[in-house]
Order: C-alpha cells, then structure tokens, then sequence
C-alpha cells in the first residue's frame, strides 16, 4: 500500500477522488472484489501517510476529536419517578422520552427504530463509519430521563442491545454481551446513564457498575431548595450530595446538569450557584452540562409565561452568564454540553441562538480571559503542539473523605492538554466506598486512532505510550501513599488493556496489587 502512495505523486493532501483512485487501483492489484471503506482503508495506512488523507475523509472531525466515538441512545417514554417538573416538555403523553420534546435528533433515531437500542446503536455507528470517523472507541451515553428507576430487566434488554450493536452481534445475556466486547471491533470506552439525584445510592450503584457504567449524568438543576420546590424536582441539595459523595466513592465520573435562570433566580445566583459547585468539596463534579431555561408549548412554565408570571433568560443574559462561569472554571472540569438540542420553532420563549458556547467564549475574550474548561484546551482545538513539548502536571484538590489528584500531560505554551487521569485517593473508609485509590478517568486526546493500530502521525496522541506514562505516576503515587492496591473502574472494552498492565478483577472494578504500603 505503501507504494501505491507513492506512486500517486502528489506530495500533500488529497481530495476524495484521488483517494477513490487510488482505491480502486489497489483492489485491481490485489484482486479484491470489494472497495473498503474510507475508516478502514484509513486505519490500514502507515501514520506518516495518514495525516495527508484524514480530512478529505472525514466529515465533523469534532465529532471524534477527543479520541472517541460518541453515540447517544435514547430510551422509550416512560413517567418520571417523582412526576413532573414545570418545565419539562417530554414524557408518555406526548410520546417521547422523558425530558425531551422528541424532535431532538436523539430521539428521533429512537422513535425511528422503535426505541431498539441494538439498532439504534448500530446504526448511529455506521452512520460514523461512513463519514470517515473511526469507531473502535465508542463512549455510549444512555439518555430519556432517570435510567435507574426503569425496572432492571428493562436496563438490562437496553444495555445488552447497546453491546450487541457494537458487537454486531446477538448475545444470551448481558454478561455474554459484555464478555464479547472485550475483543470486539468496537470497543466500549465509556458509558453514561443519567439519573435524579435521590437514584443514585446503594440500591442501583451496583447493578450500574456490573454493566459497565463509568460515568453518572445528575440532574441537579439549581442549588436553591426553594427553587427546586417550586419547579417540582421533588429533590433536594443533601440528594445532590449524597449522590455525588456515594458515585465518586465507587469510582465513577460525574456530570452535573445545571439550568440557568429557573423561576425565581437571578443572574447573579446562578454564577454563586456555579461557584459552589465548583468549590464545596461535597459536589466538585467532573463535568457540566449547562442549559438554559427555556419556555416550550404543553408545560406548567409555558403557563406561567403565558399569564406574565416567567420570564425566561434572553440571549445576551444567558451569554453573560456562561462567561462568567467559564470564566471561573479549574481546569480539572469539562464543559460537555451548552444549550438543548430542541428545534428553534419548539421555543416559544428563552435563547434561540445555536451558538451560545460561541458567543460566551467571545464575551469572555472581551474581557482579556479564556475558558480553561478542558474541551476548549483538548489538543486540536486551541493547539496541536509536538508530543515533545507536553509536560507531566499535577494538580490536587479535596473532596469529601478524600482527595482528587488530576495528571495531565499539557503544553504550557498553548496551554493544550493531550491526556489526562482522574485519581481519588480515600483518607477514610466509608460504607460503599472504596478503601484504596481509585483510578476514575484515563483518557488521551486528539484524533481517534483505532485499537490496534500504532500512533505516530504528528497530530498523534494515542498510542503513543502517555496513557501508560499517567497511569504508572498513578500507581506510583497510590504506593507513596501507603496503599497496598489501586483500583480502575474500567469500561468493558478497556479492560485488556489493564489485564495487560497487571491488572485483575475485584468485584465490579479491576484492581492491581502493589508492592509496598499498609494494610487497608
């Protein structure tokens, strides 16, 4: 194949047709009697060719631009545990999932498929597939409202279907299911569901991590009890806590849902409400979706705004807003999502713009800051510096019954970051948590290079030994601090990788002996 490259003559990058060309040429010499596909044909190239080809291939780079696929499966409609809140525009009344109008593009492919999360996963990934994305990493997120209060054989057929349309295959069970990943094409690198935050305790943790879960999507909505009280969440600030003190004890990565202007706050309340997220080390999430309120037609709010009782954040306050917590950001934390997927014409009132990530980056430049959330530096979105000039960094900081160390290779003259490890470190034992260092996070950046295939390109990252390199420091520092383990919550289709590294399995985690340190 090589020769084939060469033999083109053109020394930079090519468009579509002179791939199909060269395609073409190669199944003639081979005898092959299919073209491949671009994602394979792009895999199968040496890492010093690859670069030249990768963007006339792929389409939405950003798309896989954190090193894994993202696919998003929506469950069927059901009723919320607790009933429903003001604002909520979803639910079995009109047909779609819980918190979602139906018209999002997530919810349509379940409705289309009839909510079969086998398909829907499929499909989404061959959908990737033929934009050029590589998918043998694949974060799935479980979406439609409290994924724990479904009954567990519901969550069981959902995450089965979920392995099985990564494995391209059926399974008996979901134990067979995941058993299977483990060596399938298509690995599973991640898997969220969301939650209330009074379902995320003892009673479903366990089940959650028996099937793989490693991050945990909390509604928290706003930290004002009154306000929760009067929109109807049904839950309060201390279910907030004790979720997140009892998902980060297990090892999980937590993400907070946060809604800015709720009936009864203010601008100034909803930035002192992120800050005290930010800062309470009872909270400290990993990650943050922010969302605005927004009025939608069928809702107890739309009724309020109709009589003159609501009136819901514009663009320029809601823009202000985020700046102001972007500005405030550690750069531990990830901003995953700003704003709803809800069509424009659903919005009877709130923030219609599609860019208000955009538009709040650009009100924070106004006033000489930038946002160190770690999406905006991911390499290849701020920089893409040599693998050379990256930096071991490590930064530490407390939560309750234990402390946080955050590892991340970063280039201090970009300020980009290539990779990163989440460490809890226990300073006491608590019912349901773990008593030695969990590793909850490791990830490397950049473009996606699929499982097998060796890095080496410049805009290379993965596979390049800096996972490998965070995870001996975390060891390293577990040892030091007396601990005579480390545990990993690991995703079905990365646990090879740790089994390799000494690895073995402890319950729902895996877990490694080490070789120094106390009792525990």
């Amino acid at each position: 194949m090589a020769a084939a490259l060469r033999a083109t003559g053109v020394p930079g990058p090519m468009g579509p047709e002179e791939i199909h060309r060269i395609k073409l040429e190669q199944v003639r010499a081979s005898g092959a009697r299919t073209l491949p596909s671009n994602v394979d044909w792009l895999a199968s190239l040496p890492p010093e060719e690859r670069a030249r080809f990768d963007g006339a291939i792929r389409r939405r780079p950003s798309r896989t631009l954190s090193g894994v696929a993202v696919v998003a499966v929506m469950t069927a409609p059901a009723r919320c545990p607790h009933g429903r809140c003001t604002y909520c525009p979803g639910g079995v009344e009109n047909n779609s999932p819980q918190s979602y109008t139906g018209e999002e593009p997530s919810a349509l492919r379940g409705a289309q498929f009839h909510w079969d999360s086998r398909r829907i996963a499929a499909e989404r990934l061959a959908s990737l597939e033929e934009t050029g994305h590589p998918t043998s990493k694949v974060e799935v997120i479980v979406m439609g409202g409290t994924f724990p209060s479904r009954p567990v054989s519901y969550q069981e057929e959902v995450l089965r279907g979920v392995y099985e349309g990564l494995n391209g295959a059926p399974a008996a069970s979901l134990a067979q299911a995941q058993l299977a990943n483990e060596s399938a094409a298509r690995r599973m690198v991640g898997l969220t569901v969301e939650t209330r935050p009074d379902w995320c305790d003892a009673r479903v943790l366990p089940f959650l991590l028996g099937a793989g879960v490693t991050r945990i999507e909390i509604g928290v909505e706003c930290l004002h009890e009154e306000v929760l009280q009067a929109v109807g969440r049904a839950h309060g600030t201390e279910d907030v806590r004790r979720a997140t003190i009892a998902a980060r004890g297990q090892g999980l990565k937590i993400c907070y849902h946060l809604m800015l202007g709720l009936p009864g706050m203010t601008p100034e309340e909803d930035y002192r409400d992120a800050l005290r997220v930010l800062e309470d080390p009872a909270l400290r999430p990993d990650m943050l979706k922010i969302y605005p309120t927004l009025v939608i037609a069928g809702t107890p709010l739309y009724d309020d705004w109709k009589a003159g009782r609501f009136v819901p954040y514009g663009a320029p306050t809601a823009i202000e807003v985020l700046a102001r917590i972007k500005g405030a950001l550690p750069p531990w934390v990830r901003i995953q999502r700003i704003q709803r997927d809800i069509p424009a014409r659903l919005i009877a009132d709130g923030v219609r713009v599609s860019n208000l990530r955009e538009r709040a980056l650009a009100r924070l430049a106004e006033n000489g800051a930038h946002c160190r959330c770690l999406r905006c530096r991911e390499v290849g979105r701020r920089a893409s510096p040599p693998i050379d000039d990256l930096l071991l960094t490590e930064r530490e900081y407390s939560t309750v019954g234990g402390k946080e160390l955050f590892l991340s290779w970063e280039d201090a003259r970009s300020d980009a970051v290539a990779g990163f490890l989440r460490l809890r470190i226990p300073s006491e034992t608590r019912e349901g948590t773990l008593p030695e260092p969990v590793i909850r996070e490791l990830k490397v950046l950049g473009t996606e290079v699929a499982v097998g295939t060796p890095g080496g390109g410049r805009s290379d990252y993965q596979h390049r030994g800096l996972g490998h390199a965070l995870l001996e420091r975390a060891e390293a520092t577990a040892q030091q601090a007396g601990f005579r383990g480390i545990y990993v919550t690991s995703a079905v289709g990365t646990r090879p990788y740790y089994r390799a590294r000494g690895y073995v399995p402890a319950g729902s985690h895996l877990r490694k002996a080490l070789f120094a340190g106390r009792n525990t």
